[in-house]
């Protein structure tokens, strides 16, 4: 196997934590069994989704109306406007960095 680069977050180190054998075979050789088709993991991935876009859309200059979002992900407005106004403008959801 060749050196490999990959981003590190919270989720990510926490696999390692737990288990260095899951986390070699979910994001080094990706032959960790594929949960995607799983219903909760496709909820979680449209809420997420629905969040980064209204961080995107606090981003932006707002000409456009702000993208739609489900009553679980509305409760979240305050939160992630008090994370936009904290940062001064400065926030880049997604942005991954490697260690």
């Amino acid at each position: 196997m060749e050196n490999a680069t990959i981003a590190l977050s919270f989720s990510r180190l926490s696999d390692y934590e737990t288990c260095p054998l899951k986390f070699k075979q979910k994001y080094l050789d990706k032959t960790y069994p594929d949960d995607s088709n799983n219903p909760a993991f496709a909820k979680g991935n449209a809420l997420h989704k629905q969040m980064e876009d209204y961080t995107v859309w606090l981003t932006s200059d707002r000409s456009e109306p702000p993208p739609k979002m489900t009553t679980v992900t509305q409760a979240a407005v305050p939160m992630l406007e008090g994370l936009y106004k904290a940062s001064n403008g400065n926030l880049f959801p997604e942005k991954q960095l490697a260690v």
